[in-house]
């Protein structure tokens, strides 16, 4: 066995009657080799010679260093609804030390199946598997890379991370208002320190955690904001101030698929109705503080409306009896301004009051303000 083609120019010395074994190439490094035959007469005829080349690779497959290395796509250990859309290698190529090397891949689920194992040997391809490739949902996948070299010797093999696969998109249903946002959307100053709950959990599919948030109405539910699992309650908005806002409430996964979104808009008004301007008689028959008989014939309003602060509030009048009458909540109150010749209210010659009472859409206590 020589390293020199040429089986004439190898020395005498080196041929032997015994016919070469593989084990004689134990001790040889690998390189190109030719088994070389000589047929010799004693009459010093001319030599006859044959050969076989051969290539001896007892160097086994290894990769390159730094080769082989997961890509983004599954370092967080799952591969999701967006992972898989984009049809992206799951890893890097592994790279041989050899280009002739064949390197090739599958991939493995039970992980536990080693990489090595006899019952995937066949199965190994050249292509890196894909993101969009088929897969079960809630199953353990991972990567595994193989380098076999020409020559037969023991592969080297690596795998991957294990990853999960979850391509399910997390889904939201309808939160319920009940308690005090049962009949409204508002939160007034007395249910602000109610401990109760101001919704229903929706119900929800395909994901880990149901969180709820509450910020100003400005804030989308998908922006940053401070999230909790403990659902909203009405004493959540005692050191708010009077505004709108939004309670939200998602529905994530561990995978980071697409977060599931439900939403109700409440306000906090914890404010009672204020006026901004109030009653004014300078250009009615009340202008001198007296309704005369004639007056009391001409249908006029006896003042010009109150005004109150905020438009949505509403202001409500009546016509008490006597200077020193109480202006509250009892008797009946009417929606718009009580004329000189209302006969049902104004009755006898006397002294009368204009009461004035004033309420909000979020049910703060009533404010009865300017008496005439």
């Amino acid at each position: 066995i020589a390293t020199d083609s040429d089986c004439s120019s190898v020395a005498a010395a080196s041929y032997s009657t015994s016919v070469p074994l593989v084990s004689d190439l134990g001790a040889m490094t690998s390189a190109n080799y030719s088994v070389c035959v000589k047929v010799e007469d004693l009459a010093a005829n001319p030599v006859a010679y044959q050969k076989v080349d051969l290539v001896l690779d007892k160097e086994l497959p290894v990769k390159v260093a730094g080769s082989f290395i997961s890509d983004p796509i599954i370092t967080d250990l799952y591969l999701n609804s967006t992972d898989a859309d984009l049809s992206i290698d799951l890893t890097s190529a592994i790279v041989s030390s050899d280009a002739t090397n064949t390197k090739e891949y599958r991939l493995v689920t039970p992980t536990s199946t080693a990489c090595s194992d006899a019952s995937i040997a066949a199965s190994y391809s050249t292509s890196i598997p894909n993101s969009g490739d088929t897969f079960t949902d809630g199953t353990q996948y991972k990567v595994c890379a193989r380098i076999t070299d020409l020559a037969g010797n023991t592969p080297y093999y690596e795998e991957s991370s294990f990853f999960t696969v979850d391509r399910l998109v997390p889904s939201i249903g309808s939160m319920t208002k009940i308690n005090d946002l049962a009949s409204d959307n508002y939160i007034n100053l007395a249910e602000s320190s109610n401990n109760s709950n101001l919704v229903t959990a929706p119900s929800v599919s395909n994901n880990d955690a149901l969180e709820y948030s509450i910020a100003l109405s400005s804030v989308a539910c998908s922006a940053t904001r401070t999230w909790s699992t403990a659902l909203p309650k009405s004493n959540d908005f005692s050191a708010f101030s009077d505004d709108d806002y939004r309670i939200c409430a998602r529905a994530t996964d561990l995978a980071a698929n697409p977060i599931a979104y439900d939403f109700i808009d409440v306000t906090l008004d914890k404010t009672s109705a204020s006026k901004s301007s109030g009653l004014d008689v300078s250009s009615t028959v009340l202008s001198d503080g007296i309704l005369n008989s004639i007056e009391d014939d001409t249908p006029t309003a006896l003042a010009t409306a109150l005004v109150t602060v905020d438009a949505g509030d509403t202001v409500e009048y009546k016509l008490l009896s006597g200077h020193a009458t109480t202006c509250d909540a009892s008797g009946a109150f009417q929606g718009s301004m009580i004329n000189s010749d209302e006969a049902t209210v104004i009755t006898t010659d006397g002294d009368y009051k204009l009461c004035v009472r004033m309420t909000d859409a979020a049910g703060n206590p009533a404010v009865f303000d300017d008496t005439l």
